[in-house]
């Protein structure tokens, strides 16, 4: 036990208790917790045997993590151009990254701590339901909160191979280790193709209590729903392989900044200058 981290598990309680103030988590200990996610193995007698490998995912300590599994990580990066920009890989972009953070604390606070890299990073756009309702919604967390989740939740975190988040003028990637499996082709796929089944199900029932991930579907739906009102000419593109790719192009807000630059690269470029 002393390998979790008593403050995630408060943060939990909080949440939860935001969500519903009568969760059962409001007030259990540390332990019926994990034990009611079964995340700790129980001999006959009733004693503790030893924690799953989620348990020390999802509430580990960074020095528990870092000793059990020790190329665990998420790198963050912000790029202060366009994508296309970055792929020419000209000399006057020499610095490939403006802002850059490495997680190795827990899959909870990763998620949070991504999804307020985004919010630091991306345009906000003002977006009024029209159901009659006068609360704004942000549609960057509609959107993206299910791009986070699905690195958490789908992850193959035993070959160490870290994920990444990765956010550019004009488009936002992520990357992560999976397990290929028979009812999901390899290749290019669309958002309909991702089928409901769930690669690291202990870790899902967890991020789920905390809406941190929807019910089977309703991710998609909701970056479906909402990717074209952030910016109607959204693109995706899924990638499924031993790495598991998401790209969103979503918005061309700074074109009026980069159009002129970058035209006049590409340009000089294939003219050979």
């Amino acid at each position: 036990i002393e390998d979790l981290d008593i403050e995630t598990f408060d943060y939990c309680r909080n949440v939860v208790r935001s969500i519903n103030p009568l969760h059962p988590w409001v007030n259990m200990s540390e332990r019926e917790i994990l034990e009611s996610c079964k995340l700790i193995n129980i001999d006959k007698e009733g004693n503790v045997s030893g924690y799953k490998y989620a348990a020390l995912l999802l509430f580990g300590t960074e020095d528990a993590i870092l000793k059990y599994l020790p190329r665990y990580k998420f790198e963050l990066l912000y790029h202060k151009i366009s994508f296309e920009q970055y792929n020419l890989n000209l000399p006057d972009d020499i610095k490939r990254y403006s802002d850059r953070r490495t997680l190795r604390c827990n899959i909870i606070m990763s998620y949070i701590k991504m999804l307020d890299f985004l919010m630091k990073y991306l345009p906000d756009k003002f977006y009024l339901p029209s159901d009659g309702t006068t609360s704004r919604i942000d549609l960057r967390v509609q959107i993206f909160r299910e791009v986070i989740g699905n690195i958490c939740a789908h992850s193959d975190y035993q070959p160490g191979f870290g994920g990444y988040l990765e956010i550019f003028y004009d488009r936002v990637i992520t990357r992560n280790a999976t397990r290929l499996i028979p009812t999901i082709r390899e290749g290019l796929l669309t958002l309909d193709e991702l089928g409901p089944y769930t690669k690291n199900p202990l870790i899902v029932r967890v991020l789920n209590e905390l809406h941190f991930v929807e019910d089977l579907g309703s991710g998609r739906r909701n970056i479906k729903t909402y990717a074209p009102l952030y910016y109607s000419e959204s693109k995706i593109e899924i990638t499924n392989s031993t790495q598991f790719e998401f790209s969103i192009t979503y918005d061309k807000v700074y074109n009026n900044v980069k159009t002129g630059k970058v035209a006049g690269k590409v340009a000089g470029k294939v003219a050979g200058k």
